[in-house]
């Protein structure tokens, strides 16, 4: 069983980190009757893996992630890269398609506005009343 501290010190992270985890529920720990927390080894590794010596005298990571930079996990990183690249040019094509959608109806709802506010062509517009003379009359 790991105190905090060796804890921390054997997933590389801060003792406030592994306390944070302990407190969300992420990784369950019992309480001591001092108030210490004691921590399963096999608890904390299935949260953050292992990154110092089984003795916990190692240096901590700057980013507690693997870094055996695997050949496969490139091509993974490639391939997901370019189904991104794909997406996006398709979602800039359906925002094109869409624009040129609302301009061209833009357009047949001004046209029909237009053609609705001076009536079908053959009669004249009917001249306003200010709104005003609607009460001395």
């Amino acid at each position: 069983m790991y105190t905090l501290g060796e804890a921390a010190r054997a997933a590389g992270k801060g003792k406030s980190t592994i306390a944070k985890a302990i407190k969300s529920g992420r990784i369950s720990a019992t309480r001591d009757p001092d108030g210490s927390y004691r921590i399963d080894p096999a608890e904390l590794h299935r949260v953050y893996p292992v990154t110092s010596a089984p003795n916990g005298s190692g240096a901590r990571s700057d980013t507690g992630a693997d870094t055996s930079g695997a050949p496969g996990d490139l091509v993974t990183w490639r391939a997901l890269a370019i189904e991104r690249e794909e997406t996006i040019r398709h979602l800039w094509q359906r925002l094109d398609a869409s624009e040129a959608e609302r301009r061209e109806i833009q357009i047949k709802l001004t046209a029909l506005l237009t053609h609705q506010q001076t009536g079908n062509g053959t009669s004249t517009p009917a001249t306003r009343v200010p709104w005003w003379r609607r009460w001395f009359r």
